[in-house]
């Protein structure tokens, strides 16, 4: 049991690829905007 809970579960992963999701999506409109203001 201890080391069930002192490993990352589910929950924290899938927090986590959100998080990277968002990041990406964040990443990927401002080199939208960035391409939009350049041509």
């Amino acid at each position: 049991m201890n080391k069930a809970s002192s490993m990352p579960s589910g929950s924290s992963i899938l927090a986590t690829l959100v998080a990277m999701a968002k990041r990406a999506i964040v990443i990927s409109i401002a080199e939208n905007q960035i391409a939009m203001t350049v041509f």
